[in-house]
This record gives structure tokens, sequence and C-alpha cells, in this order.
């Protein structure tokens, strides 16, 4: 089993660490789903995860239409992935829903902060792109916009 990543493979076999690893990325890549504006596949590839998935799923479909038994560490390694993403998911899922229903206009708040986060990453994009004034002047109105709706919801 050969994978590129920080995953360490010892004499061909995943250990208890590696399977921890693994555990915890799903529950991150599906709480990143989850969430607005957060890509799963991002998660996955910052954590080093995405190419070893992609290539454990591959060598599984590979055996499956080769009617070959799939070795044991990539079956493992794609059931404890998984499990996780699904645990991940219906926990951040409920735990989403009861921070809504208890705190609804914060949560709001919190979700329109991060797309104002994310406008004032693209405006700094945009200065290193060496942008244009009106390219400038839409991105500081729609940050001004966005700065007041923030302030109607929060009040």
């Amino acid at each position: 089993m050969n994978f590129e990543s920080s995953i360490v493979i010892l004499e061909d076999s995943l250990l208890l660490k590696h399977y921890i690893l693994i555990f915890i990325s799903g529950l991150i890549a599906s709480i990143s789903l989850v969430l607005p504006g957060i890509s799963g596949a991002l998660m996955l590839v910052v954590l080093g995860l995405y190419m070893p998935l992609l290539e454990s799923l591959k060598l599984m479909v590979d055996c499956l239409i080769n009617f070959k038994l799939p070795q044991i560490e990539n079956l493992m390694f794609i059931l404890v992935f998984f499990i996780s993403f699904i645990i991940g998911l219906i926990g951040s899922s409920k735990i989403i829903d009861k921070f809504i229903n208890r705190h609804g206009k914060l949560f709001e708040a919190l979700i329109n902060g991060m797309m104002l986060g994310s406008i004032v990453n693209m405006m700094g994009i945009i200065a290193l792109l060496e942008a244009g004034l009106i390219e400038i002047l839409i991105g500081l109105i729609l940050y001004a916009i966005l700065v007041l709706y923030l302030k109607l919801i929060v009040a």
C-alpha cells in the first residue's frame, strides 16, 4: 500500500494512532461540510488525507471491479473515515441546530462574520492582484452593506 502523505505506514499496517488521526480527520471534514464557506475537501488536503483517501477508494473500486478481495488496510482506512464522517455529520448538525434554536441571532451574526471575514480576505487578494479602482470601490460598497446588515440583525 503506497500513501504519499503525512500518514506513516510501518510494515504495511496502520497503527492505532493512525486510525485515531483518520477518525479525527473524518470528524473535522464532516464539520466543515456543515459550516458554510468551509470546504471538506480543503480540510482533507490540509490534514494530508485527501490523496490517501482517494487512493484507497481507487484501490477498493479496482478490487470490486476485478472481483478481488480488498486489502484489509484499505478497507479499515475507508471504514474508519466514513464512520467518523457520519458521526461528525450527525453530531455537528445536532449541535448547530441546538445553537440556532437557543441563540439564533448570535449564530446568524457568527455566520455573517465569517462571510465578512472572507470579504476582507478577498480585498487583500484583490490588492495583491493590482485590481483597479472600480473593483476596490465595489468591494468596499459590498463590505459596507454587509456591516449595516449585521448591525440591523444584532440590534
